[in-house]
């Protein structure tokens, strides 16, 4: 069985789906099938940038659907400002 390819998105990509309240699951540019995570340092920075309640349910929401999957990353905090990519484990390779 082949193995889908992994994906983790930079915050600057969720913005504009959530500036122009477009659906912030529209990422045709991405190959498919593509196993989608997101690191909680994305998380938190875009709920520090949410304006209103609307994005702030909306982020949950997403929040809770990327958790309820496993695909939450959360880097280790020896790993702070290190290049090297993290494993769900939360260990440097």
């Amino acid at each position: 069985m082949a193995v889908s390819p992994k994906a983790i998105l930079d915050t600057a990509v969720y913005l504009p789906f959530l500036r122009r309240d477009a659906e912030i699951h529209d990422l045709g540019f991405l190959l498919r099938p593509t196993l989608l995570h997101i690191s909680s340092v994305v998380f938190a920075e875009l709920y520090a940038g949410a304006k209103d309640r609307t994005t702030i349910r909306l982020l949950v929401k997403l929040y809770h659907t990327f958790d309820r999957l496993n695909r939450v990353i959360t880097p280790p905090s020896q790993c702070t400002g290190c290049s090297e990519p993290v494993h769900r484990t939360g260990t440097p390779p």
